[in-house]
């Protein structure tokens, strides 16, 4: 061994080295960095000071960050608002122009509805703004439209909206309604309705419900209501409510109606008013002794031609009667007799009731074409057809005639003194082979749906006419038919009878007997029979045959499953021809030993429309599963009651924290009572058409009604008493001064967190960063000693003994 340094000598260098070595690294990534250390740790007790500073620190920066969003959302509400401000504003100034001018003049009312409408779809377009993809006026509901008036053109909102008989909303509550009611809100029953064309003669007509209570309760009067789905689509129209009952069990709606009045020997003598021919901004007035007739709107003048002088298409206004004061629209006028147009409900639901029991001094005449466009007629000297109203549906009974058992819609009553003619709808048909009868029975059809298993539901006579035959056909081992000829086996708009009816035939035709129908042919003439039936006197062809139809129930125990019912002879259907929806209640009278007389609820109906499924709850009893005995009825009819708003956002508000301690409320919606106002007064300078009893010449209480609404909405200072009650208190103004703090706050929040920002920042560096003339100093004097300890590491491995021998 010749070396001085040693293995032990060699490893504490070596790790000298490598220390060194690290010191010089770490010393080049602080130069590099301008920071102490990577990790916190290198900290040593100084990172946990660090890390709360850069934590409030950062909360400060994301407040920032969102406020900075929530100040454009700010920005544009504001730019909306002075848009709005500004429809409001100049739709006022053009009002009050409007209201020191003439009042009567069409054109300049034209105007001024015109610029109601203009400022109307602005206000529309600026509530339906949009921010960073959110409607920044719909709370909640960010993502669709929040806003609608339906607006198309000044006329179409005015067919709707004609200022009389469907006027807009005046009140806040009525005016934001918005609900949709098609079930009883007790037992989920569809045909829970029932309409009445004159509530007890006031004139109104009103909606009543079987629910025990509460169905209407939170409607307000004056709101806007469309009616749809009734049977027929009899009473489908919008109307406005004029009152509703405490307990929720009626709605009234406002209508245009005469009330009956007066008589020949007792007339009423009333004063006409009048727009002038010559001059239609000046009123002229008339007197006379009239009568009013309620069901033919027709006001018929003593003395004949005294009404001449009011010109058809003009406003009159009534005034000296008891119950019929008012405006009107004329609709015709001979000079006698004057027709008003009207708008009511039609009479339905309630109870099918007897019209009429014919005898010799009451007879029936069946006519056919014979009414205005063609269609069939009804006529009778009996005053109690006089009541009918178009659209209600009579059924005819034991006349004897093929009209038995048929549903027949009225679609005009015509009453010239002596006699009374009903006019048919269009597509159904009477037949006039016995054009008189003096026996029988007429009934009012007021339910979407009844049955009678043991009423004639079908007549044919085939020796009435003298040439009509019943064929009776053995089908051997097949099924037995019966044909007509000369008829068919249809109810009074074509339609096949369904299966299961019960034909009796009677005549002495050899086949005398009670048949069930199992199916018809396509064409109506021939019935093929159930094949347990078979005609007991073969094929035959008979002239003096007599067949009537009657229908039959068929109770079915299901268990386990739901019990079910069928008809036979008779649909689970409304006269519209669809089937009687899920829920709907059914009340059985008269079925055998009573034992199914109740009331049960439908849970479907069969595609055919001949088997009702029941709730699995309620059960029939099948000891004699198939009756020739009992009715079915409902208690009300169906139709759907809803109500709309403009507004189609929710009121939902946003809460933006705009610091730890302070925060808002996004909550300015669509229906701020502020937008609300002024659109409400809007609306009512838009609705009715000039000449019209609606328009705004005749209704120039409307001006300072929406002049109040648009003060009202504007400023904060409105000392003119409200004219639809109390407002809540919220304008434009306020809303500037609000959306103003807002923005200040967001402002001056940011500046502080800027400035705090800034200190975090400075505590922060004096923590991390090095200082550079230090650390590159240091570095160097590393990188020195690092160097000359590499020379001397090399020197010394060079020396040994033999150098010093």
């Amino acid at each position: 061994m010749t070396r001085i340094s040693s293995s032990a000598s060699n490893t504490i260098l070596i790790s000298r080295f490598l220390q060194t070595q690290r010191t010089l690294q770490d010393l080049e990534t602080q130069v590099g960095t301008e920071k102490r250390t990577q990790t916190y740790s290198g900290l040593a007790l100084s990172s946990q000071r660090l890390l709360n500073i850069e934590n409030a620190k950062s909360s400060l920066e994301r407040f920032n960050s969102n406020n900075d969003q929530a100040q454009l959302r700010l920005d544009i509400q504001t730019t909306a608002l002075t848009g709005i401000r500004g429809a409001i504003s100049d739709f006022r100034e053009l009002l009050l122009g409007f209201s020191n001018g003439d009042l009567t003049d069409p054109e300049r009312i034209e105007q001024i509805q015109a610029d109601a409408f203009r400022s109307l779809k602005d206000i529309q377009n600026y509530l339906n703004t949009e921010a960073d993809g959110r409607y920044v006026f719909g709370g909640g509901t960010v993502r669709t439209e929040p806003v609608s008036f339906g607006l198309s053109t000044v006329s179409a909102f005015q067919s709707i909206y004609d200022g009389a008989r469907v006027t807009y909303p005046t009140t806040r509550e009525a005016h934001l309604e918005k609900f949709s009611i098609s079930r009883s809100n007790v037992d989920l029953n569809p045909a829970h309705l029932t309409f009445e064309q004159t509530d007890a003669g006031t004139g109104k007509s009103r909606i009543n419900t079987t629910a025990s209570s509460g169905q209407f309760q939170n409607i307000a009067a004056g709101t806007t209501i469309t009616i749809s789905g009734t049977v027929g689509g009899v009473n489908d129209g919008v109307y406005t409510v004029d009152s509703v009952d405490p307990n929720g069990l009626w709605i009234d709606v406002r209508t245009e109606q005469l009330t009956d009045e007066g008589t020949a020997l007792v007339p009423i003598f009333a004063e006409f008013s009048y727009p002038d021919p010559e001059d239609p901004r000046q009123m002229t007035s008339i007197t006379t002794d009239v009568t009013f007739d309620r069901r033919t709107n027709t006001i018929t003048a003593i003395n004949a031609d005294a009404l001449e002088a009011i010109p058809e298409g003009s406003m009159v206004t009534i005034s000296g009667t008891t119950n019929n004061n008012g405006s009107f629209t004329v609709a015709s006028n001979d000079g006698t007799d004057m027709v008003v147009e009207s708008k009511r409900l039609v009479s339905d639901g309630g109870t099918n009731s007897t019209l009429e029991v014919l005898g010799g001094g009451n007879p029936l005449t069946f006519s056919v074409g014979t009414g205005p466009n063609g269609e069939d007629q009804i006529i009778t000297n009996t005053a109690t057809f006089g009541t009918l109203e178009a659209g209600q549906r009579i059924k005819i009974n034991n006349t004897n005639t093929e009209n038995d058992g048929k549903i027949f819609t009225v679609q005009s009553v015509a009453d010239d003194g002596a006699n009374v003619t009903l006019t048919l709808a269009s597509d159904e048909s009477l037949d006039d082979t016995v054009p008189t009868v003096t026996t029988g029975v007429v009934a009012l059809n007021a339910l979407p749906f009844s049955f009678n298993a043991a009423e004639r539901n079908f007549y044919f006579d085939a020796g009435a006419a003298g040439a009509d035959e019943v064929v009776f056909t053995d089908g051997g081992a097949g099924q037995d038919t019966i044909a007509l000829t000369g008829a068919t086996f249809t109810d009074a708009k074509g339609n096949l009878l369904p299966a299961g009816t019960r034909i009796t035939v009677s005549g002495g035709t050899g086949n005398d007997g009670t048949y069930t129908i199992e199916s018809i042919s396509t064409d109506g003439t021939t019935a093929t029979l159930v094949a347990t039936d078979n005609l007991a006197g073969g094929t035959a062809t008979k002239t003096a045959a007599v067949l009537a139809g009657t229908g039959s129930i068929t109770y079915t125990d299901n268990d386990p499953a739901a019990d079910s019912i069928t008809l036979g002879g008779g649909y689970f259907r409304d006269p519209d021809g669809n089937n009687l929806p899920a829920g709907t209640r059914i009340t059985f009278a008269g079925t055998t030993g009573g034992l199914n007389d109740n009331t049960y609820t439908i849970a479907s109906v069969s595609a055919d429309g001949l088997t009702a499924t029941l709730i699995p709850t309620d059960a029939v009893d099948d000891t004699t599963p198939t009756q020739t005995a009992g009715t079915i009825s409902v208690g009300g009819t169906v139709g759907t009651i809803s109500a709309t708003s403009y507004y189609k956002g929710d009121t939902s508000t946003q809460t933006h924290r705009v610091s730890e301690s302070r925060s808002f409320e996004f909550d300015i919606t669509g229906i701020d009572p502020a937008f609300e106002k002024a659109i409400r007064g809007m609306f009512l300078i838009l609705q009715g058409e000039t000449g019209t009893e609606g328009g705004l010449d005749r209704n120039q209480n409307r001006i300072s009604e929406a002049l109040y609404l648009l003060d009202d909405a504007l400023d904060r200072t409105n000392n003119q008493p409200p004219p639809f009650g109390a407002e809540l208190d919220s304008n434009i103004e306020e809303m500037e001064i609000i959306l103003g703090y807002r923005a200040v706050l967001l402002s001056d929040v940011k500046k502080s967190n800027e400035t705090i920002i800034s200190s975090f920042q400075t505590s922060v560096s004096s923590i991390e960063d090095i200082d550079p003339l230090e650390a590159i100093t240091k570095l160097l004097d590393t990188q020195r000693t690092l160097e000359a300890s590499y020379q001397t590491f090399a020197r010394v491995r060079q020396l040994s003994l033999s150098n010093f021998l």
